[in-house]
């Protein structure tokens, strides 16, 4: 399975007048990131909160929201900032009389206004904080799923396109394996040629040009890059279908891949040849490019 490192979840939970909403958000990243946004009193909880996101996300840069409301919650260690409701509540009506618009501000909008509800007791107390985290987890772990379902399908497109890419950059290499020898054939032609032109009515130690085209041959050969080559394709193709691709390996045997291309277009010599090699690279490159969004 393939898990792009782009990624978009929420979750909601409610349980007795708590209600905890999380949104995860993921983008590119080497390493696992993440950067969490929570009510102070939850701060003591980080560590797990880093835990459990990372069993479901191993890198990339992470958002993960969490916003508790705390409006019906029946909790004594919560005080309500009477006056500084009242303020809102006046500042509402003077907003409704001078814009000629109905007042529809209610109780429940208020105690949503930033300080009417203090819960500095509230983080005095473990007892209190502990359960306000089980319900934020009961939103967490949802909107972790749902981070991880948008990434597999993601993942899934990426993985059908390099797929595509990985047949298409094998078959031109299969192409540049038949012209190897087409191309040592050709070469061999023309040195014959260019022997007799220089010496004329002289006649051509054949022994000698027998060791020297072998000589040639070997220089040029291009077996061993081609073997390497589909080598890393197929190890390429069983990470791609594995359990869990990894975007580390398989950038890594792109590399690779690259590096045996480059060698073959050295070696070969030959026009047709280094075209395409040229394919082969572009392809390759849209590949790398695919695979960088890889967790």
């Amino acid at each position: 399975m393939i898990l792009s490192m782009t990624g978009y979840g929420k979750a909601s939970y409610d349980e007795d007048g708590v209600k905890a909403d999380v949104e995860v958000q993921s983008v590119n990243g080497r390493f696992f990131d993440l950067k969490s946004k929570m009510p102070r009193y939850l701060n003591e909880f980080e560590g797990e909160l880093r835990e459990i996101t990372h069993r479901f996300i191993e890198r990339g840069r992470v958002n993960l929201s969490i916003t508790i409301d705390l409006v019906s919650a029946c909790l004594e260690t919560l005080n309500i900032d009477y006056s500084l409701a009242e303020r809102y509540v006046q500042f509402s009506d003077e907003i409704a009389n001078r814009c000629g618009i109905e007042n529809n501000v209610d109780a429940r909008s208020i105690l949503r206004l930033p300080d009417v509800i203090q819960s500095v007791e509230a983080e005095e107390s473990s007892d209190d904080t502990a359960a306000l985290w089980e319900v934020a987890k009961k939103a967490i772990i949802p909107a972790l799923e749902a981070h991880k379902a948008m990434r597999a399908k993601e993942g899934a497109v990426i993985g059908s396109d390099i797929g595509a890419r990985l047949e298409s950059v094998r078959n031109h290499m299969v192409a540049i394996e038949r012209r190897s020898p087409v191309v040592l054939e050709e070469n061999t032609h023309r040195l014959r040629k260019r022997i007799e032109q220089l010496i004329e009515n002289d006649r051509i130690d054949e022994s000698r040009f027998t060791l020297e085209v072998a000589i040639y041959a070997e220089r040029t050969d291009i077996t061993e890059e081609c073997v390497r080559y589909y080598s890393h394709c197929d190890v390429f193709a069983q990470e791609l279908s594995g359990k869990k691709a990894s975007g580390k390996k398989l950038s890594f045997l792109l590399q690779e891949m690259n590096r045996e291309a480059n060698t073959t277009a050295s070696k070969a010599s030959d026009a047709e040849i280094s075209q395409l090699v040229v394919q082969i690279k572009e392809e390759q490159e849209k590949m790398r490019e695919q695979v960088e969004n890889i967790e």
